[in-house]
């Protein structure tokens, strides 16, 4: 049950969720592009997609923590 003091994790909402959601999309596609000319080919993508997921989620987190502040 939620307390209703004020415990819900703070929302992103506006510029701030508009921005997030671009540095997340565009760290997907930077780690996936970096992946794969790289010299991985597909691998390497497939790679470049998880390093970028990793980045995104940190930033997104970043800014949702500075959201709450």
């Amino acid at each position: 049950m939620v307390d209703a003091a004020g415990s819900k994790a703070p929302e992103l909402r506006g510029t701030r969720a508009v921005v997030a959601i671009f540095l997340v999309v565009a760290s997907l596609g930077g780690g996936a592009a970096w992946g794969w000319t790289s010299g991985g080919g597909p691998m390497g993508g497939l790679l470049g997609i998880l390093i970028g997921a990793a980045v995104g989620a940190l930033l997104f987190t970043i800014l949702r923590a500075g959201a709450q502040a």
